[in-house]
Protein backbone atom coordinates (compact mmCIF):
# COMPACT_ATOMS: atom_id res chain seq x y z
CA UNK A 1 0.00 0.00 0.00
CA UNK A 2 1.51 3.27 -1.24
CA UNK A 3 0.06 6.71 -0.04
CA UNK A 4 1.47 10.28 -1.06
CA UNK A 5 1.35 13.49 0.05
CA UNK A 6 -0.22 16.49 -1.84
CA UNK A 7 1.99 19.37 -2.03
CA UNK A 8 2.70 22.25 -4.23
CA UNK A 9 6.17 22.16 -6.24
CA UNK A 10 9.13 24.15 -5.28
CA UNK A 11 9.09 27.97 -5.92
CA UNK A 12 12.14 29.91 -5.84
CA UNK A 13 10.69 33.31 -4.70
CA UNK A 14 6.96 34.76 -2.98
CA UNK A 15 6.72 35.93 -6.34
CA UNK A 16 7.00 32.89 -8.24
CA UNK A 17 4.31 31.09 -5.95
CA UNK A 18 2.16 34.11 -6.10
CA UNK A 19 2.03 33.82 -10.32
CA UNK A 20 1.67 30.23 -10.22
CA UNK A 21 -1.25 30.59 -7.80
CA UNK A 22 -2.99 34.10 -8.58
CA UNK A 23 -5.82 33.50 -6.06
CA UNK A 24 -6.83 35.52 -2.93
CA UNK A 25 -9.00 33.63 -0.77
CA UNK A 26 -11.90 35.46 1.65
CA UNK A 27 -13.97 33.20 4.34
CA UNK A 28 -17.48 35.00 4.22
CA UNK A 29 -18.52 32.52 7.04
CA UNK A 30 -17.73 30.90 9.89
CA UNK A 31 -18.37 29.41 13.17
CA UNK A 32 -17.81 31.74 16.13
CA UNK A 33 -13.93 31.08 17.91
CA UNK A 34 -13.97 30.36 21.57
CA UNK A 35 -12.23 32.02 24.78
CA UNK A 36 -10.90 29.49 26.57
CA UNK A 37 -10.19 30.53 30.19
CA UNK A 38 -7.31 27.63 30.16
CA UNK A 39 -5.41 28.18 26.75
CA UNK A 40 -7.21 31.67 25.46
CA UNK A 41 -8.54 32.70 22.42
CA UNK A 42 -8.18 30.15 19.62
CA UNK A 43 -10.13 29.34 16.04
CA UNK A 44 -9.54 25.60 14.14
CA UNK A 45 -8.69 25.46 10.63
CA UNK A 46 -11.60 23.30 9.85
CA UNK A 47 -13.65 23.67 6.96
CA UNK A 48 -17.11 22.41 6.59
CA UNK A 49 -17.09 22.84 2.50
CA UNK A 50 -20.61 20.76 2.07
CA UNK A 51 -22.88 21.97 4.15
CA UNK A 52 -25.15 25.94 3.32
CA UNK A 53 -23.71 28.67 4.56
CA UNK A 54 -26.18 30.62 6.98
CA UNK A 55 -26.48 34.70 7.07
CA UNK A 56 -26.03 34.49 11.24
CA UNK A 57 -22.53 33.56 10.21
CA UNK A 58 -20.41 35.74 9.22
CA UNK A 59 -16.89 37.18 9.57
CA UNK A 60 -15.02 35.78 12.74
CA UNK A 61 -16.23 36.45 16.43
CA UNK A 62 -14.72 35.08 19.81
CA UNK A 63 -17.64 33.86 22.67
CA UNK A 64 -16.51 32.38 26.16
CA UNK A 65 -16.23 28.48 26.12
CA UNK A 66 -19.86 28.22 28.44
CA UNK A 67 -21.52 30.39 25.67
CA UNK A 68 -20.21 28.49 22.81
CA UNK A 69 -20.98 25.29 23.65
CA UNK A 70 -24.53 26.11 24.73
CA UNK A 71 -24.97 27.11 21.33
CA UNK A 72 -23.62 24.38 19.43
CA UNK A 73 -26.80 22.08 19.71
CA UNK A 74 -28.66 25.19 18.15
CA UNK A 75 -25.84 25.21 15.26
CA UNK A 76 -25.85 22.02 14.53
CA UNK A 77 -29.58 21.69 13.94
CA UNK A 78 -30.00 24.86 11.66
CA UNK A 79 -26.91 23.40 9.46
CA UNK A 80 -28.25 20.06 9.58
CA UNK A 81 -24.66 18.86 11.06
CA UNK A 82 -23.74 16.32 14.19
CA UNK A 83 -21.94 18.63 16.96
CA UNK A 84 -18.94 16.87 16.70
CA UNK A 85 -18.94 18.01 13.63
CA UNK A 86 -18.77 21.57 14.98
CA UNK A 87 -15.14 23.12 15.65
CA UNK A 88 -14.52 26.90 17.00
CA UNK A 89 -14.19 28.97 13.49
CA UNK A 90 -14.84 26.45 11.48
CA UNK A 91 -15.46 27.51 8.25
CA UNK A 92 -18.75 26.90 5.88
CA UNK A 93 -19.75 26.60 2.38
CA UNK A 94 -17.41 26.33 -0.53
CA UNK A 95 -14.61 28.49 -1.16
CA UNK A 96 -14.00 31.94 -1.60
CA UNK A 97 -11.29 33.52 -4.04
CA UNK A 98 -10.61 37.09 -5.96
CA UNK A 99 -8.73 36.36 -9.05
CA UNK A 100 -5.73 38.48 -9.26
CA UNK A 101 -4.44 37.40 -12.59
CA UNK A 102 -5.38 34.62 -15.48
CA UNK A 103 -5.04 31.53 -14.15
CA UNK A 104 -2.73 29.00 -16.30
CA UNK A 105 -1.82 26.38 -13.88
CA UNK A 106 -4.01 22.99 -13.85
CA UNK A 107 -3.89 23.03 -9.85
CA UNK A 108 -3.87 26.36 -7.75
CA UNK A 109 -3.00 26.06 -4.10
CA UNK A 110 -4.42 28.07 -1.39
CA UNK A 111 -4.31 28.47 2.23
CA UNK A 112 -2.91 24.81 3.43
CA UNK A 113 -5.58 21.86 2.60
CA UNK A 114 -7.17 24.00 0.11
CA UNK A 115 -6.45 22.45 -3.27
CA UNK A 116 -8.23 23.53 -6.42
CA UNK A 117 -8.29 21.76 -9.72
CA UNK A 118 -8.79 22.89 -13.07
CA UNK A 119 -11.59 21.61 -15.60
CA UNK A 120 -9.36 18.50 -16.89
CA UNK A 121 -8.68 17.25 -13.25
CA UNK A 122 -11.82 17.53 -11.69
CA UNK A 123 -13.61 15.74 -14.80
CA UNK A 124 -10.96 13.29 -14.32
CA UNK A 125 -11.40 12.43 -10.49
CA UNK A 126 -15.38 12.72 -11.40
CA UNK A 127 -15.25 9.91 -13.95
CA UNK A 128 -13.13 7.70 -11.68
CA UNK A 129 -15.39 8.24 -9.02
CA UNK A 130 -12.72 8.45 -6.35
CA UNK A 131 -13.57 7.27 -2.70
CA UNK A 132 -13.38 10.10 0.02
CA UNK A 133 -13.19 13.41 -2.42
CA UNK A 134 -15.77 15.46 -2.99
CA UNK A 135 -15.54 18.52 -5.70
CA UNK A 136 -17.10 21.78 -5.28
CA UNK A 137 -16.73 24.97 -7.49
CA UNK A 138 -14.83 27.46 -6.09
CA UNK A 139 -16.99 30.96 -5.98
CA UNK A 140 -15.28 34.32 -7.13
CA UNK A 141 -16.11 37.33 -5.84
CA UNK A 142 -14.59 38.69 -9.30
CA UNK A 143 -17.29 39.05 -12.47
CA UNK A 144 -14.70 36.86 -14.43
CA UNK A 145 -14.76 33.41 -13.13
CA UNK A 146 -12.08 30.35 -12.97
CA UNK A 147 -13.19 26.84 -13.57
CA UNK A 148 -11.91 25.67 -10.41
CA UNK A 149 -13.30 22.75 -8.33
CA UNK A 150 -12.29 22.31 -4.65
CA UNK A 151 -10.71 18.74 -3.66
CA UNK A 152 -13.00 18.45 -0.65
CA UNK A 153 -11.45 15.10 1.52
CA UNK A 154 -14.05 13.06 2.99
CA UNK A 155 -11.42 10.02 3.96
CA UNK A 156 -9.84 9.98 7.11
CA UNK A 157 -6.46 7.93 8.63
CA UNK A 158 -4.29 7.94 11.56
CA UNK A 159 -0.60 8.45 11.43
CA UNK A 160 1.77 4.75 13.32
CA UNK A 161 2.10 5.41 16.77
CA UNK A 162 -0.36 8.59 17.20
CA UNK A 163 -3.39 8.25 19.62
CA UNK A 164 -6.46 10.68 19.06
CA UNK A 165 -5.44 11.84 22.71
CA UNK A 166 -2.13 12.75 21.42
CA UNK A 167 -3.75 15.75 19.21
CA UNK A 168 -5.31 17.30 22.21
CA UNK A 169 -3.99 20.10 23.74
CA UNK A 170 -5.81 20.98 25.98
CA UNK A 171 -8.18 19.70 28.48
CA UNK A 172 -10.48 22.16 28.99
CA UNK A 173 -12.21 23.22 25.21
CA UNK A 174 -10.05 20.27 23.45
CA UNK A 175 -8.11 22.24 20.95
CA UNK A 176 -6.33 20.05 19.03
CA UNK A 177 -2.66 20.01 17.76
CA UNK A 178 -0.47 17.79 15.12
CA UNK A 179 2.40 16.70 17.26
CA UNK A 180 5.38 15.02 15.21
CA UNK A 181 4.29 17.67 11.99
CA UNK A 182 6.87 15.97 9.65
CA UNK A 183 5.99 12.43 10.53
CA UNK A 184 3.42 10.81 7.74
CA UNK A 185 3.57 7.32 8.28
CA UNK A 186 -0.12 5.63 7.56
CA UNK A 187 -1.32 3.05 9.76
CA UNK A 188 -2.96 0.80 7.53
CA UNK A 189 -5.41 -0.52 9.74
CA UNK A 190 -6.55 2.77 10.91
CA UNK A 191 -6.99 3.98 7.47
CA UNK A 192 -10.70 3.81 5.69
CA UNK A 193 -9.82 3.22 2.44
CA UNK A 194 -10.43 6.82 1.05
CA UNK A 195 -8.44 7.71 -2.28
CA UNK A 196 -8.59 11.51 -0.39
CA UNK A 197 -8.00 12.14 3.32
CA UNK A 198 -7.06 13.53 6.03
CA UNK A 199 -4.23 12.40 8.86
CA UNK A 200 -5.02 12.86 12.97
CA UNK A 201 -7.87 15.15 12.26
CA UNK A 202 -5.45 17.42 10.69
CA UNK A 203 -7.18 19.67 7.71
CA UNK A 204 -3.89 21.32 6.02
CA UNK A 205 -2.64 18.46 4.63
CA UNK A 206 -4.05 16.18 2.05
CA UNK A 207 -2.80 12.48 1.34
CA UNK A 208 -3.62 10.43 -1.48
CA UNK A 209 -4.20 6.72 -2.44
CA UNK A 210 -1.45 5.29 -5.61
CA UNK A 211 -5.05 5.57 -7.35
CA UNK A 212 -5.65 9.18 -7.23
CA UNK A 213 -1.86 9.89 -7.79
CA UNK A 214 -1.98 7.23 -10.81
CA UNK A 215 -4.67 9.61 -12.41
CA UNK A 216 -3.20 13.14 -12.10
CA UNK A 217 0.48 11.67 -13.13
CA UNK A 218 -1.40 10.23 -16.28
CA UNK A 219 -2.98 13.80 -16.92
CA UNK A 220 0.20 15.98 -16.39
CA UNK A 221 -1.63 17.92 -14.16
CA UNK A 222 0.35 20.62 -13.62
CA UNK A 223 1.42 22.85 -10.25
CA UNK A 224 0.89 19.50 -8.07
CA UNK A 225 3.45 17.33 -6.65
CA UNK A 226 2.78 13.33 -4.79
CA UNK A 227 5.22 12.74 -2.22
CA UNK A 228 5.16 9.59 -1.14
CA UNK A 229 4.97 9.17 2.54
CA UNK A 230 7.10 5.75 3.25
CA UNK A 231 6.07 2.16 4.44
CA UNK A 232 3.10 1.51 6.29
CA UNK A 233 2.24 -1.64 8.73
Amino acid sequence: MRFFKLEAPYYPTVRHADRRNPVQQAVHSRIPGVDCPVCGRWSSSDRLRLVQPRAEFGEVRFLSLAEWRAQRPEWAHRLGVSEEALTPGAELGPPHAIRISEVVEDVVHGVPGDIWVGSRGAEAFRHAQLRGCELIPVEFDTPERESLCALVPLGSAWRVGTRERDTVQCDECGRRGFPRPEYFEIDVTRWDGSDLFIVDRNPNILFASQRMRDIAVELGLSNLEFREVGPTR
